[in-house]
């Protein structure tokens, strides 16, 4: 369970999780969709590496 909770661990999931949405939404032509899922990420991450350390 640690390992969840380690930042980088984190981190790398959150941007598993989101390339999967960031794929779907092209692949189905809302790249303005895969944009802000994108950006959503970026927020996320800074709030993970800000709030995690």
């Amino acid at each position: 369970m640690s390992y969840h909770f380690q930042t980088k661990n984190r981190v790398r999931m959150e941007l598993n999780a989101y390339m999967r949405e960031v794929e779907f939404a092209e692949s189905i032509g809302r790249r303005d969709i895969a944009n802000m899922l994108f950006e959503n990420y970026i927020e996320e991450r800074s709030l993970l590496t800000t709030h995690l350390k």
